[in-house]
């Protein structure tokens, strides 16, 4: 038998019991637990979605977890949860009906910045071995997948979901390798409430497609003002100078980095052939003028020695 207790833990008082789970015949089951009991990995919020008789809230952050063996057949799991405010979070699928959109299409599209709510990656708690990972349960999020609520860039929207690249401020480790990972820089994420003076990598490489219910606008600040909105025209986009870098490893993922580096390179001698074209017309025009003024000319505009050179070409022919 396995009892899952959950507790309000509100202004310090940790024994207000909000409802509990009792499961007979089951051995193991996956549970949100508090980081600390799992690892030593650098702790971050975990939320769940648990809707109490009696209680308003439905979003909870998890604050403190124990786990009792009172005998050999019978676990108890005591869970702490603080109530989350969520009043202003509208997600996507809520702006979309609001608005009476039929699709994503309308409001994102291509260097949008959005939050995702890519879920948690909970432990499994066996009756007889205690925490383990949930590796046997792969209809859950695993270890190695994108989770928690992160900011993410949008690459393609249409019927299917959103196609986004997921950011993290925790500088990955082949950063100077892997040719799909890029920093955005300060213009495009000075007025964002959640990437504000953090440094943010995009990882490409975990391209991924995620429905309209788990996307919800970052905190967007307008220059004018000075506090952190929700707004739901998505106005948080990349710079420009990010968009070409966010072009760059997308075109590595598959392959084709060295015609975006071909690319670029004749484009580089294209700008340096348009200046030298420039620089021999106007030594062009300078000659014509020279030639203009002497004795075997009789033109008197510029565009009759352009007649004079064609009869003197054809002459000789």
């Amino acid at each position: 038998m396995i009892i899952i207790n959950y507790f309000e833990f509100y202004n310090y008082c940790t024994d207000n019991l909000l409802g509990n789970v009792t499961l007979n015949g089951i051995n193991e089951v996956i549970t949100p637990l508090f980081k600390d009991n799992i690892d030593n990995e650098k702790a971050y919020p975990i939320f769940i979605t648990k809707r109490f008789k009696g209680k308003k809230e439905h979003r909870w952050e998890l604050k403190k977890s124990e786990i009792i063996y009172l005998d050999k057949n019978k676990l108890l799991i005591n869970i702490w949860l603080s109530p989350k405010d969520v009043s202003n979070d509208i997600y996507l699928s809520q702006t979309l009906k609001n608005k009476n959109y039929k699709s994503a299409k309308s409001i994102l599209y291509l260097g949008k910045i959005i939050i995702v709510e890519f879920g948690h990656i909970f432990p499994c708690i066996n009756l007889n071995e205690g925490i383990k990972t949930n590796k046997c349960y792969p209809d859950n999020t695993q270890r190695g997948e994108m989770h928690k609520r992160r900011p993410a860039i949008v690459v393609k929207v249409d019927d299917r979901g959103v196609k986004v690249i997921p950011l993290t401020s925790k500088k990955p480790h082949d950063l100077a390798v892997n040719s799909s990972i890029f920093q955005l820089s300060d213009e495009s994420i000075k007025n964002i409430g959640d990437l504000a003076k953090k440094e943010t990598y995009a990882l490409c490489d975990m391209i991924q497609t995620v429905g309209v219910t788990r996307i919800l606008p970052p905190l967007f600040k307008l220059d004018s003002r000075k506090k952190y909105y929700r707004h739901q025209d998505y106005r948080a986009c990349i710079c420009k100078n990010a968009r070409k870098k966010l072009d760059k490893c997308l075109l590595s993922l598959i392959s084709k980095n060295k015609i975006y580096t071909d690319l670029e390179e004749l484009r580089v001698q294209n700008k340096k052939l348009t200046s030298e074209l420039y620089f021999l017309k106007s030594e062009l025009l300078i000659l014509k003028e020279m030639y203009m003024y002497t004795n075997e000319s009789k033109a008197s505009y510029i565009d009759e020695v352009d007649n004079e050179i064609l009869l003197y070409k054809n002459s000789i022919e």
